[in-house]
C-alpha cells in the first residue's frame, strides 16, 4: 500500500512527543503555585469524597447497631427468649398494649435521629406494625409513607416500604391508593420483589373495579418478563380469566343481543283464544 504523504516516519513522532514533555516540563517548573493549587484540589477533593464513604458507613453501621438493640429491647419487654421465632403476648393484654405504645416512640423517635440510613426504615417498619397493632391503622399508614420516602431511592428496602404501605392500604379498603403504591414498588429495577408488586397493582385495580388499567398493568407485567412463578398463580390465574373475558367481546355481545323467544302479536293471541 502506498504510503500517504502526511505521514512521518516513527523517529520524528517520537521527537515530537519528546518535545511536547520537555515544554511541559519546563511550564510546570516554571509555574509551580499554578500546578500545586490544582494539585491539593483534586487531592482535596478525593479526600472529601473518601471521607464522605466513610462517615456515611460509619453511619449506617451507628444506625443499624442502635436500632438492632432497640428490635432485641423491645423483644424482651414483651417476653421473648433469644431466638424466639414468634413474639408472646404477655398475660395483661393491657400491659402490652401499653409496651407498643411506649416502643412506638421509641421506634420513631429512632427513625427520625437516623434519618436517611437503611436501618431508619427498619425502624419506621416497625412502628408500623406496632401502630396497627393497637388499632391505629391511619397512624401506620402514614408511617410506612415515611419509611419509603426516608429510604435511598432506587434501594431495596424503598421497595420493602412501599409494598408494606401498600398492603397497608389494601386493608383500608382504598385499592386505587393501594395500586400507586405497589406501581411504585414495581418501578424500582433490581428489587427481588418487583414483579409480585406488578401483579399487585393489576389485582388492586380489579378490586377498585377498573378493568381497562386492571389490563394495562399486567400488561406492563408481562413486558417485565417475569420468571416462571414469579407471580402468585391465584392472582395471575384472576387476571388471565380477565383478559380471556375481554379479548371477546364480539362473543358476549352477541350473548347479550340474542333474543329468548318470539311473543306473539296481540292479533295472534286473540285468534288464538278464539280458536280455544
Amino acid at each position: 500500500m502506498a504510503k500517504r504523504p502526511d505521514s512521518k516516519p516513527a523517529t520524528e513522532t517520537l521527537e515530537e512527543i519528546e518535545g511536547l514533555f520537555d515544554r511541559l516540563a519546563d511550564w510546570v517548573s516554571g509555574n509551580p503555585r499554578i500546578v500545586l493549587g490544582v494539585l491539593g484540589g483534586v487531592l482535596g477533593l478525593a479526600a472529601a469524597i473518601g471521607l464522605t464513604q466513610t462517615v456515611l458507613t460509619r453511619g449506617e453501621e451507628r444506625a443499624s447497631r442502635a436500632i438492632s438493640e432497640l428490635e432485641t429491647e423491645f423483644r424482651r419487654a414483651m417476653g421473648a427468649q433469644p431466638g424466639d421465632l414468634e413474639l408472646p403476648e404477655l398475660a395483661n393484654p393491657e400491659a402490652g398494649k401499653a409496651t407498643r405504645l411506649e416502643y412506638i416512640d421509641k421506634f420513631l423517635a429512632a427513625a427520625e435521629e437516623h434519618d436517611g440510613s437503611r436501618a431508619a426504615v427498619a425502624a419506621w417498619l416497625q412502628a408500623g406494625e406496632l401502630q396497627e397493632g393497637v388499632g391505629d391503622l391511619e397512624g401506620a399508614l402514614a408511617t410506612w409513607r415515611s419509611a419509603a420516602e426516608g429510604a435511598p431511592a432506587g434501594s431495596e428496602v424503598r421497595g420493602l416500604a412501599l409494598l408494606r404501605h401498600g398492603a397497608g392500604l389494601e386493608r383500608s379498603g382504598d385499592f386505587a391508593a393501594a395500586a400507586a403504591a405497589y406501581g411504585e414498588a414495581g418501578a424500582i429495577e433490581g428489587f427481588p420483589a418487583r414483579h409480585i408488586a406488578l401483579a399487585h397493582v393489576a389485582r388492586c385495580w380489579v378490586e377498585a373495579g377498573d378493568e381497562a388499567k386492571a389490563l394495562a398493568a399486567y400488561a406492563t407485567l408481562e413486558a417485565a418478563e417475569p420468571a416462571a412463578g414469579a407471580i402468585p398463580a391465584h392472582v395471575e390465574a384472576r387476571l388471565e380469566e380477565l383478559r380471556a373475558r375481554h379479548s371477546a367481546p364480539e362473543a358476549f355481545e352477541a350473548e347479550a343481543a340474542e333474543p329468548t323467544a318470539a311473543e306473539p302479536e296481540a292479533g295472534e293471541t286473540a285468534a288464538a283464544s278464539e280458536a280455544s
